[in-house]
């Protein structure tokens, strides 16, 4: 049965324009590629044809009989909004409108007594979510499949809140969407006495828009006691601006690889291609609206795109053994061998509206550096080499001791011409040309150990310990007109550590516990030292056949040091979870769950320091989460069930006359009722409802909604 608020593939195109200074517009999606109408109608066409095959050929009377092997399901719903569509899509991944089709098809018929051939599809009208693959199997020959598959996925474009005044909100991009693609095809073959053999080719991509975490600036009006008080040329600015991510992405990759066994030995090998071209875009907004007033010179309202152009080739060559010597001993080596060769372009420019040329503009300002022509890229060259050996020296007892190398040599440089606008504003001036020269080259060597002994009565202990050292040297070169500005060489080295341990204990047949600690910590020769302490208990209990009980208690500390070994921050976490299976009766069942996080708190030593204002202040954050499952058969064909869920996250910090707000604040409950009814023993009717309420008051309610949603979907085996 399909949970369509948790759907991560069905949604609708939102039907609302937005506009972005005159550059985009998110309903069609720049660059949005018709792909999804083609696969929509071929699903559809095999889907017809088989449902009238089924039904021309369904003329038994004895249908208990009959074993089913195809299916199709028809499916559609949509959503009753109030409220902000931006986070109801987000969090839903559902669309504000209508949406259906066909939900799955699956037919597969065997061509001859081995040769099975299968087909598979959906495709959701108006969603943007399709996708068809098909497989033909011989288990003494191979196999041979293909297929297409595409999503979208839906995003919040909101940036910050800032609380008081009256430019406290901004809303430029929402809602907005990303869709995802992937083709494939693989060939294997599968021959006794002849070397398993697989090809694959991947091609995967996405398009579309995304939110980012960097928000752009605004002036803070109307809030007389933020810090430093803003004056008529001399404004306080904030960061709550939302900003767009435009995303371009491409990826092929091709791959081979052999499977072969002589005598108690396992060989493997293989070759990839890998191909990447990403041209994608942050598209900002600096104080928009800010284009008149007072202080009209200060004001300025003005668009940056700073756009990343990534090409990459990666060659792959990889190998492995797996040696038994006997029921005790096996031994396990690989290696492989790995370059990538990138090249890079973009730019960084200020203009009246996105994607502008380098050139003057309104409202520039003496902050807005930038760059444009750039090129260049980097070669790198990766050695990998793992041994593991895993022996029984005496009975229940396991040791797996293993050892990695990898060694590293890149090579990379940069050529752009930076871009400055003079103290006062005015034109934009492109500077001397720059280049930036980077060397590095790393060795990392990896020993670890595990064990595991079961020869306690009701009892199992595992252990294990990793240690890595890893050492390196970079070099760091700029250059302007060919003038030597920066010439760096560094060498330096990497300890990490981790031990962990655990037990399992079984005192009673329907009742176990388990423990767990960890220990990890890093220390960096450029004066860096991190180290986090992991301990858990977790409980299961059975006390009634009907009854199950879960229970777990997690608690993370993790410090961070810098020079002299000075404190530079800390992160302590809690979280309680448990859940409660209960059937009652053969007809119901309750599922009960919940998890806690408490007292988990951030700090460093800026929050307490004398001489500076708060504006790193400490964060103690916690979340609740609730959720319960009731199901019931009213009768012997039809079945309700009922599910409700509660979120809530209160670590919200106001630190609005220092900085921007941070933390959450939100609030949600959903409740879900469904009711599905076997009609007959081919045909299959489900009908779901829910409603979603959402709070956020880290967003000053701009966030909040309320949605009704229903989904009613038929399913026909044939």
């Amino acid at each position: 049965m399909k949970n369509f608020l948790t759907q991560r593939r069905n949604g609708a195109t939102a039907h609302s324009k937005n506009n972005f200074g005159g550059a985009r517009e998110i309903c069609g999606l720049k660059r949005q590629k018709c792909r999804a109408p083609f696969a929509t109608v071929l699903v559809g066409v095999l889907a017809l044809n088989f449902f009238t095959l089924a039904v021309r050929a369904d003329g038994t009377n004895d249908q208990d009989a009959v074993e089913y092997r195809n299916w199709v399901t028809l499916g559609g719903g949509g959503s009753f909004l109030s409220g902000d569509a931006g986070a109801f899509q987000q969090h839903s991944q559902l669309p504000r409108d209508g949406y259906g089709g066909i939900e799955s098809l699956h037919y597969e018929t065997d061509l001859t007594k081995k040769t099975l051939l299968e087909l598979d599809g959906h495709g959701l009208y108006d969603s943007h979510n399709y996708g068809i693959g098909m497989k033909l199997s011989n288990p003494d020959t191979g196999y041979i499949k293909a297929g297409f598959e595409q999503f979208r996925n839906w995003y919040d474009g909101s940036g910050g809140y800032f609380p008081g005044g009256t430019n406290h909100w901004k809303e430029l991009y929402n809602p907005l969407a990303l869709d995802r693609g992937h083709a494939w095809f693989e060939a294997g073959l599968r021959k006794e006495s002849f070397p398993e053999i697989t090809l694959r080719y991947d091609h995967e991509y996405r398009e579309g828009f995304k939110s980012s975490t960097i928000w752009g600036d605004a002036s803070v009006v109307g809030t007389p006691l933020v810090y430093p008080n803003p004056t008529a040329t001399s404004p306080t600015l904030r960061g709550f601006v939302p900003t767009l991510l435009d995303i371009n992405e491409k990826r092929d990759a091709v791959a081979i690889d052999a499977k072969q066994s002589f005598g108690e030995t396992d060989f493997s090998v293989g070759l990839r291609y890998e191909r990447i071209e990403n041209d994608n875009a942050r598209d900002m907004r600096r104080r928009p609206g800010e284009t008149n007033g007072p202080n009209a010179p200060t004001r300025a309202d003005r668009y940056l795109t700073e756009r990343e152009k990534l090409t990459e080739d990666l060659f792959n060559a990889h190998a492995v053994s797996e040696t038994r010597f006997s029921d005790k001993t096996k031994l396990t080596v690989g290696g492989a061998f790995t370059t990538f060769d990138t090249g890079i372009g973009g730019s960084r420019i200020f203009g009246n509206g996105f994607d502008s040329a380098v050139g003057p503009y309104l409202r520039s300002q003496s902050r807005d550096s930038g760059f444009f022509a750039l090129s260049g890229g980097s070669q790198t060259r990766d050695y990998v080499g793992n041994v593991n050996l895993m022996f029984t020296p005496f009975e229940k007892f396991v040791v797996v001791p293993s050892i990695r190398f990898e060694s590293e040599e890149m090579d990379g440089n940069a050529l752009f011409l930076p871009t400055t606008v003079n103290a006062a504003g005015g034109p934009v001036v492109t500077n001397a040309i720059t280049k930036n020269i980077t060397a590095r080259n790393s060795l990392e060597v990896t020993e670890a150990i595990e064990t595991r002994y079961t020869g306690f009565t009701n009892f199992s202990l595992y252990a294990r310990a990793e240690i890595s050292q890893t050492t390196g040297d970079d070099l760091y070169q700029i250059f302007t007109n060919r003038i030597t500005q920066l010439n760096e060489s560094e060498n330096w080295r990497r300890d990490w550590q981790k031990y962990s341990a655990g037990a399992n204990w079984y005192p009673l047949a329907r009742l176990n516990f388990g423990a767990q600690y960890y220990y990890k910590a890093s220390d960096y020769s450029y004066n860096l030292k991190a180290a986090t302490h992991d301990v858990n208990f977790r409980a299961h209990w059975r006390p009634l056949n009907t009854v199950s009980l879960m229970g777990r208690y997690d608690f993370q500390v993790a410090n961070f040091r810098g020079d002299n070994d000075a404190q530079t921050g800390e992160v302590t976490a809690h979280i309680l979870s448990g859940t409660i299976n209960w059937t009652p009766v053969n007809r119901l069942y309750i599922q009960l769950g919940s998890s806690y996080s408490f007292e988990n708190t951030f700090s460093t030593p800026a929050s307490t320091a004398a001489g500076i204002t708060n504006v790193v202040p400490s964060l103690d954050s916690g979340y609740l989460t609730a959720n319960a499952t009731v199901g019931y058969a009213l009768d012997e064909k039809t079945d309700l069930t009922l599910g409700y869920a509660f979120y809530k996250a209160d670590d919200y910090v106001n630190n609005s006359r220092w900085s921007q707000p941070f933390g959450a604040a939100d609030e949600s409950h959903t409740v879900t009722a469904t009711i599905a009814r076997q009609i007959t023993k081919q045909l299959r009717g489900t009908v779901q409802y829910a409603y979603a309420q959402y709070r956020d008051n880290a967003s000053g309610g701009f966030n909040n909604y309320d949605a009704h949603m229903i989904y009613a979907s038929m399913q026909y085996r044939f």
